[in-house]
């Protein structure tokens, strides 16, 4: 239904409830018939709700033009015979006191009284984040951004992939971290679509790069691996080979991980924590039966240590253990939170579903492959740090047995600024890392190996990301090591000499 038709506003405020919610998607979607109340609808009314963000307000942008609706819609809504809108409807969520229903007198005062930067920073602060309600009744839940839950004493959520996101409304600019959601359209993308386009939400940016939209992404995928006869429209999913094809077309370099004996639970649980504290996302591509689905991995919250036999010899991972994903499914909504399981003596992943009234119904699947987009120019991977801890583990060992104290290894990836500024802030001795920063030649992308006696920081050692962990001595791939514990300035020093390489 156009604006004009109506007579409606630009701009519209409507304070929240759930039904208002409700009333407001299937109205925008261009079915007033229908309540709304789809699972990915439910979803957000909970994320959105008291009991999650604490939304109070609801402002509605109309006439909005969505690059990612905009792409889908030339690729398969302008062909067809029913005259499906072009534009959509934008909602924004504000929480805390003081009312917005009064909004252009507010814009009003604050041009008049010249505060309109004051404005918008207040309203930036109550910014929860935005949905994009498509004219397509059956899935109308486009490009969504929200805040994640707030962490508590007793929750830690680590999200270490979130970017932010620039949101224009009525020339005030707001910011939003987090990172995008939509529900599957299988007129132009199958749920491996949105699962990519959500991880490539996250990659590409980082890096300066743009990320495609779910049309580009589905002709990508079968522009030279095409099983389902066409691209549009994109009812039969996409494989493994696909996925990859499509991700390094949009140019990020995809990591794949398989179950299998290669690769047995823990090591591939371990392999997807890496990841995530690298803050890259992980696609995972499970089976539930006979049937197929793949989901983003874009937070996590980790539990105790874990133990893993490698190379015949025990290691402990620090905080190496998942207790929740948080993740993007289209079915659902975003961070959704799963666990994952033992399934049979394999890996899997039980995600909840909630409906009103509370009801649960939980789904376990196995997790078939992991998928990790990466930046081209980092060539190593999780399972290269992994083994870059097994070879440097034994060195440290001895020094725990003298000082009676439990070691632990934490492994993952950073920007070399990154891991810089953050040991800067370590009790580091000033003379020593202001040595190391003048001799020391980082890479773009560095391996971060911690090392932990009896739960103290210890010992930082980096390593080049960007060739590949070759067989033989690991002092190849050492580029530096940092000694945040005075015990172990020796030990350090040691191992810089012995491998030429700078110490701090």
């Amino acid at each position: 239904m156009e604006r004009d038709a109506v007579n409606l506003p630009m701009l519209q405020v409507e304070s929240w409830s759930a039904k208002s919610l409700r009333s407001i998607i299937s109205c925008a979607a261009g079915d007033s018939s229908h309540d709304g109340g789809t699972c990915q609808v439910e979803y957000l009314e909970r994320h959105l709700g008291a009991q999650g963000l604490g939304a109070t307000w609801i402002v509605i942008e109309r006439d909005y033009r969505d690059r990612y609706f905009i792409d889908e819609y030339t690729a398969y809504y302008a062909l067809c015979q029913a005259p499906y809108p072009a534009v959509c409807t934008r909602l924004h969520f504000f929480a805390g006191e003081g009312s917005l229903e009064d909004f252009d007198g507010l814009l009003e005062d604050a041009l008049r009284d010249r505060s309109f930067q004051k404005l918008e920073g207040e309203l930036d602060e109550r910014y929860l984040g935005f949905v994009v309600v498509r004219p397509i009744p059956s899935v109308p839940i486009g490009r969504t951004v929200l805040r994640t839950l707030r962490n508590t004493p007793a929750v830690t959520r680590c999200f270490p992939g979130l970017r932010d996101y620039t949101v224009h409304l009525a020339g005030l600019r707001f910011t939003v971290r987090g990172v995008a959601f939509q529900q599957q359209d299988q007129a132009v993308g199958a749920c491996a679509t949105t699962a990519m386009w959500s991880a490539l939400q996250v990659a590409l940016p980082r890096d300066g790069m743009r990320p495609p939209t779910p049309a580009a992404l589905t002709v990508a995928a079968n522009r030279h691996l095409l099983t389902g006869g066409r691209p549009f429209p994109a009812a039969l999913g996409l494989n493994t080979e696909q996925m990859c094809e499509a991700l390094r077309t949009s140019g990020a370099d995809p990591v794949v991980f398989t179950r299998g004996a290669d690769t047995d639970p823990e090591v591939l649980e371990q392999l997807i924590l890496i990841s995530l504290k690298s803050g890259l996302p992980v696609i995972l591509a499970i089976q539930n039966g006979l049937a197929g689905h793949a989901v983003t991995a874009v937070g996590y919250r980790a539990a105790g240590p874990a133990h893993l036999n490698l190379q015949g010899r025990r290691q402990t991972f620090r905080h190496g253990q998942i207790e929740r994903l948080y993740i993007q499914d289209d079915r659902l909504g975003p961070y959704a939170r799963a666990t994952t399981p033992k399934v049979q003596g394999e890996l899997g992943l039980e995600i909840p579903f909630r409906y009103q009234g509370g009801m649960v119904n939980p789904e376990t699947s196995v997790i078939r492959h992991v998928i990790v987009p990466q930046y081209p120019k980092l060539r190593a991977t999780a399972r290269d740090l992994i083994r870059a801890s097994s070879a440097l583990y034994p060195l440290f060992e001895e020094q725990a047995r003298n000082q009676g104290q439990d070691l632990e290894v934490d492994a993952r990836f950073a920007r070399s600024g990154e891991i810089l500024q953050e040991l800067r802030s370590c009790t580091v001795r000033p003379d020593r890392f202001a040595h190391f920063l003048s001799e020391v030649r980082l890479s773009r992308y560095v391996g971060v190996l911690k090392l932990y006696l009896g739960g103290r920081d210890c010992l930082t050692v980096l390593l080049d990301a960007t060739d590949m962990f070759r067989k033989g001595p690991l002092g190849q791939q050492v580029l530096g090591f940092v000694a945040t514990d005075p015990t172990l300035h020796a030990l350090a020093d040691g191992l810089g000499k012995a491998a030429h390489r700078p110490v701090g």
